[in-house]
């Protein structure tokens, strides 16, 4: 016996296959490009960031994917880092996105 598709169905695969496209969307962004994420004028957050260049109380460089991050300010500091993400906390006055061509 074949089962028909009801509108469940339907609505379910649709929805299936938006969220994998979504998917392979949100990727091929995270990978090619890092993401900026600010709070307020207290907290920055990059993803995807490949080193740091610079780092005082006043300035932060971050190589990142296609681009060099520059946070400045005063009573900068690294609160957190690991291997894809670094948050930049402290008094944030100043950020600049300076392109970096391949």
């Amino acid at each position: 016996m074949v089962r028909g598709m009801n509108l469940f169905d339907c609505s379910y695969n649709l929805l299936m296959h938006n969220l994998c496209e979504a998917d392979l969307i949100k990727n091929e962004l995270t990978e090619k490009y890092s993401i900026l994420t600010i709070h307020g004028t207290s907290e920055a957050y990059i993803e995807n960031f490949m080193s740091i260049i610079e780092l005082s109380d006043a300035a932060v460089k971050i190589k990142a994917q296609r681009e060099i991050v520059v946070i400045e300010g005063s009573k900068l500091l690294v609160e957190y880092m690991n291997s894809d993400d670094i948050k930049i906390c402290g008094t944030i006055e100043h950020i600049r996105i300076v392109e970096v061509q391949h």
